[in-house]
């Protein structure tokens, strides 16, 4: 699975970079994440709730690795600069996408793992 739909729309998921992928990884095994289960890895993972400030990074971390596919135009869901790129965001479509990234996340960082 390397993309999800929401009402409509298509978001495709690309590998993060090697550093990226570290800090994903160090944030889910940190915190307990919102959105994936407890044994996401198989792993111990902590029970510490993760703090806001923190839940911002892992978000943008997740979602600067994913874009919205509009044809021609690959719209960066969140960009370089940690802005938003796409219209009409909402909560519930970040937690759908972030949601879907972090299983693409486990499943590529199994497959590399190998």
């Amino acid at each position: 699975m390397d993309s999800c739909e929401f009402k409509g729309r298509t978001f495709v998921f690309k590998e993060p970079t090697p550093a990226n992928g570290c800090a994903i990884l160090n944030m889910i095994t940190a915190y307990r994440v919102p959105f994936i289960p407890e044994n996401f890895f198989g792993l111990s993972l902590s029970k510490e709730v993760m703090p806001p400030e923190a839940l911002d990074k892992y978000l943008k971390l997740c979602l600067q690795n994913v874009y919205e596919d509009l044809g021609k135009v690959k719209a960066p869901v969140i960009d370089a600069e940690g802005q938003c790129g796409i219209i009409d965001p909402t909560g519930p479509m970040f937690t759908m996408i972030v949601s879907q990234y972090a299983i693409f996340f486990g499943e590529y960082w199994r497959r590399e793992s190998d």
